[in-house]
């Protein structure tokens, strides 16, 4: 639990401040879920910000986390006991399912009369708009994109990122096969939630769609975009540490920081990851570049090809007995400020991406499109398919082809329940 502070606390580049709302006239707990700390950077920072909140409003936040993907299944079941927490961070797969469950608050006449939520980005909110009515508000979309040290590259004679996945398979085997003790390309399949979104990225890239337009089946073009993505990350492997199957994204990190890998997949927030852990020199010739074959439309201020593939939202569970307070908190985890401060992907409020930490992501990046991850009853299970089958493929138990279709086949499965 984190306990009130008379201390002014100080988050990040600047002073974090809050109104204190009258109607709220006696101390109050709420229970925040959230999944378990990806790294002490988050755990500090969002403990900070809690404790601003705190020390401003006198309402009490006890922080509990959960395994990520556990997180749904476990309101569900608090909610049918009667016992839900009051807040939840949640992922956006989960939303649809919870909402038509009856499992989440409806906030949308408090959301329209205390947010401008014209300060949302359009496709994000519109990601949490079911039936006309909003039952949560985006907080992070989770943008995968190419990571390139600039310095490694040239140091085997490349000056642009890869434009195709061919190049981007010829300059990871030069840097691998050039550099000692320096690999191409980093791959991290220690941890389900690292390895699926990844992989997912390389299946949105090769065109891949989950389902059908109705929702009933897997798309038509799933088998071959998932053997594909499969094929990718056999193919790259080769130029990977060796150390891969056990390797988690912040052991990537680790080593990117340390120069020892010239490539790879992340999110938005990986330079400012990477500095917050390791300082600037960590960062400085690092550069985000397109996953291979995106495109962007000045125009528009649309990416396509780079997609943002999943993320999380910030609920209120139905069944909460504290909504006041539950939703003083909401408004403040989404404040314009606090995303900007402690989202760990790309935040979802265009004043957000003026933050010094986000600022420095150039914006065919912010403002890239959104393909959202698999989103129906049992995804979860779906994603540690891949996860498995992911591993299989890399230490050659199994065929792309066979591990696309065991996934396919999961995928039929949780649809038919």
């Amino acid at each position: 639990m984190v306990r009130n502070s008379k201390l002014v606390v100080f988050l990040l580049a600047g002073v974090l401040t809050l109104a204190v709302w009258p109607g709220l006239t006696r101390a109050e707990t709420i229970r925040w879920w959230v999944w378990e700390w990806d790294n002490p950077w988050q755990e500090e920072t969002w403990t900070a910000a809690v404790q601003a909140f705190e020390a401003q409003t006198g309402i009490d936040v006890q922080i509990e986390t959960v395994v990520w993907d556990q997180i749904a299944s476990k309101l569900r079941a608090a909610s049918i006991a009667g016992n839900p927490p009051d807040v939840v961070m949640i992922l956006h797969s989960d939303y649809a399912w919870l909402a038509r469950g009856g499992f989440l608050a409806d906030i949308t006449s408090v959301a329209q009369s205390d947010l401008d939520l014209g300060d949302f980005k359009a496709d994000a909110l519109q990601s949490v708009t079911f039936d006309g009515r909003l039952y949560g508000l985006p907080w992070r979309r989770v943008g995968y994109a190419l990571v390139c040290n600039t310095s490694l590259l040239e140091e085997v004679g490349i000056l642009y990122p890869p434009n195709t996945f061919d190049e981007l398979k010829v300059y990871a085997a030069r840097v691998t096969e050039s550099l000692d003790g320096v690999y191409g390309w980093g791959m991290p399949l220690g941890r389900a939630s690292a390895a699926f979104y990844r992989w997912e990225n390389a299946f949105f890239s090769y065109g891949g769609d989950w389902l059908n337009e109705e929702g009933t089946a897997p798309a038509g073009n799933f088998l071959e975009a998932a053997t594909k993505a499969f094929q990718f990350h056999l193919d790259m492997a080769k130029y990977a540490q060796p150390t891969l199957i056990e390797d988690t994204d912040d052991d990537v990190i680790r080593l990117a920081a340390a120069g020892k890998i010239a490539m790879w997949q992340d999110h938005m927030s990986a330079m400012a990851t990477i500095e917050a852990l390791f300082g600037s020199e960590g960062v400085k010739a690092l550069e985000y570049a397109y996953f291979p074959e995106g495109k962007y439309d000045a125009a528009s201020r649309t990416s396509y090809r780079y997609t943002s593939v999943g993320g999380w939202d910030i609920v209120i569970p139905a069944g909460t007995k504290s909504f006041d307070a539950a939703w003083q908190f909401v408004m403040f985890w989404v404040s314009a400020e606090n995303m900007g401060a402690t989202t760990l992907g790309l935040p979802t409020r265009i004043s957000s991406m003026q933050h010094p930490r986000i600022a420095v992501i150039p914006d065919p990046f912010k403002f890239g499109a959104i393909k959202t991850t698999l989103t129906v009853p049992g995804a979860a299970e779906v994603k540690n398919v891949v996860w498995e089958q992911l591993q299989a493929v890399v230490l050659g138990q199994v065929s792309p082809a066979d591990a696309a279709e065991t996934v396919y086949n999961k995928l039929v499965d949780v649809i038919g329940r």
